[in-house]
This record gives structure tokens, sequence and C-alpha cells, in this order.
């Protein structure tokens, strides 16, 4: 995997005649003395290659004189002052000086024309030339350092897009602080690492919210130090969860907590609160509170063949442990046993009129089997069992809000 550091050029002032020299110190007793912080990220790092981003009138022209090219392309670099001063730097210049620079700094560079920025479309360009620019398995390292003052923000944006949509691994970020320069003359080098592991769990948390798979932290969880153990505990548990094993997750879920440092070391204490809160349920028998929050979650989420799933075992949970207390409601044959009781029942006092049922005035009954209806059919594919079933599976807010009334009828707030 090429490691590849990625840093801005800003503009010139016009008294300018490029960036102050300064003594960038990465506070591990390595100094490098240079007017371009992103080259001294290059003698340190030495990175497979070097990619310089700039706008039509970066110093582009300073960068380049700054190199030990001699009297090499001689013609081009007066073509590059020429268009710095009128900011018609284009691309053909660009790639034309790229392996001149290249062979002077002995890494491969590629320099990449920017827009400034000051529109959203501009903004979004700025994205998809970095995006162009690296490819999957890369490993970047983006200097926030120089440019316009609103480029290391957007730098800051496009590290999370490179990872999201181009599939590279950020490995730092890092910034020299020249404001920071003390008496020594020394000016610190800062990794901007906190703020974007922070990035990564909020991100995290966000899927974690829309899909409740407990696995989206784990790669996390090991890079900030947590055992392996606990780790594969959490992504079993994950795995039970999202094949409908609620049951079967519980107990994994018990040794992750078991097998973790408290509190959770940093970046990863910032989500501990929320995961021990969605966790709660393993240190109960709360099946059926499980499964029925799970229910109203994808249905929330609009994944409504998890949320019909769950809903109808939720319902027969709640019917074990209502009318055969102390039994397991994990039993499959228990819970076979109890669902086909209620279920002849049913059918027994519509038969004889001996029940509401008997005249379709029983809400439970009548949810139950509308729920079971729509369960199947999702669940299998099959034709919908009747016309109004058909008329909800063909309008999702009709479908959502007939789900939300047969949970209502069927799911009992305090746990049985």
């Amino acid at each position: 995997m090429p490691r590849i550091l990625i840093s801005f050029l800003g503009k010139p002032q016009q008294t300018s005649t490029g960036y102050r020299t300064a003594r960038y110190d990465f506070g591990d007793g390595r100094t490098v003395t240079t007017s371009f912080f992103g080259l001294a990220l290059r003698d340190v790092l030495m990175p497979d290659r070097l990619i310089v981003l700039g706008t039509p009138g970066s110093m582009w022209d300073v960068f380049v004189e700054h190199q030990p090219i001699g009297t090499e392309a001689e013609r081009e670099r007066l073509q590059l002052m020429e268009a710095v001063a009128n900011q018609t730097v284009d691309e053909p210049l660009l790639r034309a000086l790229e392996p001149i620079v290249g062979r002077a700094l002995g890494t491969e560079c590629r320099f990449g024309l920017i827009p400034y920025g000051r529109t959203e479309l501009e903004q979004r360009r700025i994205l998809s030339v970095l995006a162009a620019m690296v490819g999957p398995d890369d490993r970047v390292v983006l200097d926030l350092t120089h440019g316009l003052r609103h480029l290391p923000l957007l730098g800051f944006v496009s590290a999370l897009y490179l990872q999201i949509v181009r599939r590279v691994s950020i490995d730092a970020l890092y910034y020299g602080a020249l404001d920071l320069t003390d008496a020594d003359g020394h000016t610190p080098v800062l990794r901007l690492d906190g703020l974007w592991q922070l990035t990564r769990w909020l991100t995290a948390v966000h899927a974690f919210d829309k899909d409740q798979d407990y696995a989206v932290f784990a790669p996390m969880l090991r890079a900030c130090g947590v055992s392996d153990h606990a780790v594969e505990a959490l992504e079993r548990a994950a795995f039970y969860e999202r094949t409908m094993r609620v049951t079967e997750a519980r107990r994994p879920l018990q040794e992750f907590w078991r097998l973790c440092p408290h509190p959770l070391p940093a970046p990863a204490d910032v989500i501990e609160p929320l995961l021990d809160k969605r966790t709660a349920w393993r240190d109960s028998e709360r099946l059926y509170t499980r499964q029925r929050d799970l229910a109203l979650f994808y249905l929330e989420n609009r994944d409504y063949l998890r949320s019909v799933i769950f809903a109808l075992e939720g319902f027969i949970t709640y019917l074990i442990q209502t009318r055969v207390p102390g039994s397991d409601p994990q039993n499959y044959d228990q819970r076979h046993q109890v669902k086909e009781q209620y279920e002849k029942a049913c059918y027994a006092a519509a038969q004889t009129r001996q029940a509401p049922a008997a005249d379709g005035d029983d809400p439970q009954w009548t949810a139950y089997c509308r729920l079971r209806g729509i369960r199947n059919t999702v669940v299998h594919a099959t034709r919908p069992a009747d016309a109004e079933e058909q008329a909800m599976l063909q309008d999702e807010a009709r479908l959502r809000t007939k789900l939300e009334q047969l949970y209502r009828q069927l799911f009992p707030e305090e746990e049985p």
C-alpha cells in the first residue's frame, strides 16, 4: 500500500516571495528548516508520492524555484511565474514540471489544480480532484498547514471523504503551527489525529444509530487497545443479532463488558455511555423488551423486514411469559407449542362464538393475524393474502401506519 503525502499551497501576498522559513520541531529530536512544511514532512516521512494541491493563483513558482533543479525547464518556469501573476496556472504547465520537481526531491511528485472553494460547487470539485489522485488501499497523510485559510477545514472534510468514498487509510493529519513558534525559534508540529479519531467515532455512532450493528466499532476498539478477545465477543453479539438470534447475543455482550477496561481507553470513552445504554438488556432476562425495542427501532429506520420478524417473535415471547410463567422463552419447542395453543384457542373461540373474536372484535387476535400475514409475505416474498395487505405493501406510508397500530395493540410497555 503506497504512502501518499498531500499538501496545499497558498496564494502569495503582493509583497511576499513565499512562506516564512521556520524550524519545524517534530517533538522527537528531529527538526527541519524550510519555508514549506510539506517538504519537512517529506524529509521525515519519506512517502512514496507527494501530492501538492493549489489554485490557479497559488505560489507554484516559489515552490518550484525552491527545489534544486538548476537550469532545467527554464521556459516552463518563466511561463509559470507569469501564470501565477495572472492567476492562470493550468494543468498542462503543471504536468510538464512534475517530473522535474520529482527528480529533484527524489520522490514521485504530482500537482493538482483546485478551485478556490468559494461556492458549494467549487468545494465539491476540490473533493473530486483529491479522490481522483488517490486509490483504494492508499495510505494518506494530510498536511493542513498552508493554503487559503478555509482549506484546512476542507482538507479535514476531505480526509473523511477519501476514507469513505475511496477506501483509503488516513494515517495522520499534520499542522505546522507557525503562530506557536517559541523564543528559541522552534515551530511545533501538531498532529490532529485526536480530532480525526473523534470524527471517525462520531461517524461510527451515526452508523450504529442507523442499524444497531455493534461490529461497526470493532476496528476502532482494537486500534485504541481493547483486547482481541473482547472485540471478538462484541462481533459475535453483532452477528447473532443481525441473524435474528437475540437470545444468543446476550452472553457475548456480557463477555465483552467483562473483558473491557473501564473506562474504555480514549477515544473510545466518548461512546462508552451510549454503548452501555444500548446493551443494558444484557444483564437481565428481558428478551421480550429487546425484541420489542428492535421491532420499533427497525420500523423507525424503515427496515420493515427486520421489524416484522422481531415484532412477531417478541409477541410470542410475551405469550410465553404471560401464559407459562417460569418457562424458557428461548426454547424453540416451547415457543412453537405456546404459539399453536394461542392460535387454536382463538380459532376455537371464533368458531363457537364463545368470545368477541367470533365477531372480529378481539383486537389482539386481529392484530396478531394481520402481523403474521405481513411477516409471512415479506419474509417469503409471496403474494399478499388479501386486498388490504396488498394495498399496504404498495404504499410505504400506509404500511408504516398499520405496523405502528399493530405494535400498539400487541406490545405492552411493561415487561410481563
